[in-house]
């Protein structure tokens, strides 16, 4: 940017030529560098709304990479929920399974051993009659030959 011819003499008159054309030059050299510096703001804000948009494209995409994600896992879950309904389901039919051949066996085990100990009390008061007869028996002999 060039300066007003008239501020230039101004300066000429106050500061002699030399020390004018070295405030001149110096003057032009701010002015060009405040000019590069407005180009390079604007350069800046170009670089910094590309830079917004791609951030907000990868942050949309990183969204829906979290949204798959999170849709995955909830459709695992529901999966694994359903295995597990179903292994407890099978888990309880065992047990019922199991709990009736148990009760069926206790109950045949129950006849049998119902059974042994009246074998048992049978032979008990077979042997007992046995030998209350023999005793008594041996006691009226001995008594007869006491008498």
């Amino acid at each position: 940017m060039s300066f007003p011819p008239r501020l230039t003499e101004s300066l000429r008159r106050a500061l002699g030529d030399q020390a004018a054309e070295v405030m001149v030059s110096w003057m032009e050299d701010v002015d060009s560098r405040r000019s590069e510096l407005a180009q390079l703001r604007e350069s800046i804000r170009a670089d910094f709304a590309e830079f917004r948009e791609v951030m907000r494209g990868d942050l949309a995409e990183l969204r829906q990479e979290n949204r798959d994600a999170d849709a995955r896992l909830r459709a695992d879950l529901a999966e694994l929920r359903q295995e597990v309904r179903e292994g407890d389901g099978r888990l309880r039919q065992e047990m019922r399974d199991g709990d009736a051949r148990l009760r069926d066996e206790i109950r045949a085990l129950d006849g049998r051993l119902g059974g042994e100990i009246k074998q048992a009390k049978y032979v008990l008061i077979k042997w007992s009659f046995v030998f209350w007869v023999t005793a008594v028996a041996s006691i009226a002999g001995l008594a007869k030959v006491l008498r």
